[in-house]
């Protein structure tokens, strides 16, 4: 596989290559790229690119005499970045969007001690005393989960479209908070044979829950087929998403209004959030008006996906870490700074306390065209 490595900062190239010298700090980003994978080409490139110019630029106005260098390692998986850290003595590691890169590069970081951030997490598999994740932690979603079981007090199933460590530990969750009648996976058909025959005889008595483990994208068959079946009326839709859903992909996939369709996600948009009467922070919100400005002059970035709400996320890590690494003279003093931080970015705020990720948790319903807050969990 290829290895494409990347240097970025406000400095020309020329200059980029010098800050291997003394006295400089580096940080790799890293990420895998499939070329033959849409959602993995040049577009993951273009969307980490413009997160790191953004965070720098916004670190460089704070901090300008700053010596923190990022180095971007497109590459075949975290071992390829860990080992650019290792040549190039960096503090730490930060990235690998998918969850079986995050979870792979978090065994590495512990064996290697070498600090990792990662922007998403399979819940507590990603985390030990060298790595750390920015999504809601298990304790989080555990009690969003206990407070939504009061509401939705209904029998309730578990699909699991593919066999994901993600989504094996959702299951866990739901099957721990939940009165959790079966768990079903595979195919959206295989599912839908086993599954239609549970919902026929549970809804001739009432409400039932449909939970869906891990990404919406991947049941979006199975979410229609229960759109268009005779007991419809009678399923909640429950999904979790560590970002909210793109509205123009659930627009063009969806069959207009599903009548219950819920989304439990540590993501919202913050002014969505501020409207609709939930908890945010102005800085939050500033900081995400200003990136939307700036991504709106990128239409590369933009089109059927989670693009947008990526970016502010990758954004926001990238920004830790230079902000990290400002008051870190090595990899140790690094590692201990991520573990108790608080920090305000354009998606959320973010608190690590003794070593723990604490974010809050939010109930959205699909309404047509957009994913609204319904409450803080």
């Amino acid at each position: 596989m290829f290895r494409n490595y990347l240097f970025i900062g406000v400095m020309t190239m020329a200059s980029h290559l010098a800050f291997a010298k003394e006295g400089h700090k580096v940080i790799v980003v890293g990420e895998k790229v499939i070329e033959t994978n849409p959602w993995r080409n040049d577009r993951i490139k273009r969307q980490y690119t413009f997160a790191a110019k953004q965070a720098l630029q916004e670190h460089h106005q704070q901090n300008p005499k700053s010596s923190v260098e990022l180095v971007m390692s497109f590459d075949n998986g975290p071992s390829e970045g860990f080992g650019l850290a290792e040549k190039r003595d960096g503090l730490g590691v930060i990235g690998y969007l998918y969850s079986t890169e995050s979870f792979e590069a978090s065994q590495i970081a512990m064996s290697k001690r070498i600090p990792y951030l990662s922007p998403v997490s399979p819940l507590i598999s990603v985390r030990n005393d060298y790595s750390y994740s920015l999504a809601s932690s298990h304790d989080d979603l555990n009690r969003g989960f206990s407070v939504l079981q009061k509401e939705f007090d209904r029998p309730s199933f578990v699909v699991m479209p593919q066999t994901f460590l993600t989504n094996f530990e959702y299951a866990r969750i739901y099957e721990e908070t939940f009165d959790v009648v079966a768990t079903f996976r595979g195919s959206t058909d295989h599912i839908w044979e086993k599954l239609e025959d549970h919902l026929r005889s549970f809804s001739k008595k009432g409400m039932v829950n449909v939970l869906l483990a891990g990404f919406l994208f991947e049941q979006m068959d199975l979410v229609q087929l229960l759109s268009q079946s005779p007991f419809a009326e009678k399923v909640n839709l429950i999904a979790h998403a560590q970002w909210n859903y793109c509205p123009s992909l659930l627009s063009s996939s969806l069959a207009g209004k599903q009548p219950r369709l819920y989304v439990v996600s540590d993501y919202f948009d913050p002014p969505m959030l501020a409207a609709h009467g939930l908890p945010e922070e102005k800085e939050i919100i500033n900081r995400f008006a200003n990136l939307k400005l700036a991504l709106g002059r990128e239409p590369e970035l933009q089109g059927q996906s989670l693009d947008e709400p990526v970016v502010y996320v990758l954004k926001d890590m990238i920004s830790i870490a230079l902000d990290v690494a400002e008051r870190s003279g090595n990899r140790e003093e690094f590692n201990t700074n991520y573990s108790t931080l608080t920090f305000r970015g354009a998606a959320a705020v973010y608190r690590v306390n003794d070593k723990k990720t604490k974010k809050r948790i939010y109930l959205g319903k699909w309404e047509g065209n957009a994913i609204k807050p319904l409450t803080e969990l």
